[in-house]
């Protein structure tokens, strides 16, 4: 016989996790199904080696403004910075050299972190006025060429920009979208947890019912609501949140009915 429920969440990543949570509270009857035999999705800390190792999601970039640091800190998280990533070309510790290997002097490091802040404000300009087909190369030389600057001046930041778009996204920045980096706001401080990071979903989960080990195989849904098929059994609900990656939906052992079509750039279903 199936489980019915309010309201059914696929996957007990920190998504899952924080939309079970805030409909629980509001009073929602609400079941969360999770195909691994942990919390946390991509969060994952492993202890099997007497240490912690975050072989996930291991920091936060930036934690000014960030909801994720305010749920650490309210979770008691402990925290130590660890600002190295190469988005931030001011960040601490970092150090800037020349193209002969020379390290730079402060001043001539902090005239060459003014040029990337340059070329990055312009970036926004030339990202907005971009066109859909157009590439994060493709912007990036028109902001540089808004500078008026020799070329060699102008290779160091294009070098800059170049690897940026390697460290964030393991792609070339001739092949990376001109909005591509457009969920990349980046401020304050990052930081590492020394303890774990698997604790932020420790701190989303009390009180939630979360059924792991629970892989699901379809997900029909219709006027009557939905009704969810795991190995385990078949829930039933008014409605279904599915938090599951994208590359998981795409997936031949993804189904759903009426069909629904995934939106990577977007991230979003279409079952219209």
């Amino acid at each position: 016989m199936a489980e019915a429920f309010d309201t059914i969440v696929i996957g007990a990543g920190i998504a899952g996790l924080t939309t079970a949570r805030l409909l629980t509270d509001a009073g929602h009857r609400t079941v969360v199904v999770e195909a691994r035999d942990r919390i946390g999705g991509r969060v994952w800390t492993d202890r099997s080696d007497g240490r912690v190792t975050d072989r996930g999601a291991s920091w936060i970039h930036g934690i000014a403004d960030s909801p994720v640091a305010a749920a650490a800190s309210a979770f008691g998280m402990r925290m130590v910075e660890f600002t190295v990533g190469g988005y931030q070309p001011d960040s601490r510790p970092m150090a800037h050299y020349s193209p002969e290997g020379a390290r730079l002097s402060p001043a001539a490091a902090a005239a060459y972190v003014a040029d990337i802040h340059a070329v990055d404000a312009a970036l926004i300009e030339a990202i907005a006025a971009s066109g859909p087909l157009a590439t994060y190369s493709d912007v990036t030389e028109t902001a540089l060429g808004a500078q008026g600057w020799p070329p060699e001046r102008t290779q160091r930041v294009r070098e800059y920009l170049e690897h940026r778009s390697e460290e964030q996204y393991g792609a070339a920045i001739t092949d990376l979208a001109a909005h591509g980096l457009d969920d990349d706001q980046i401020d304050g401080d990052e930081v590492v947890f020394p303890d774990g990071y698997d604790a932020l979903a420790r701190g989303i989960a009390p009180g939630l019912d979360i059924r792991l080990s629970h892989i699901v195989s379809h997900v029909r849904w219709g006027a009557d609501g939905v009704a969810v098929t795991s190995d385990r059994g078949v829930f039933t609900a008014r409605q279904a949140v599915v938090t599951v990656p994208v590359g998981v939906l795409q997936s031949d052992g993804s189904r759903s009915s009426p069909r629904c079509r995934t939106r990577s750039r977007r991230r979003w279903l279409d079952c219209a």
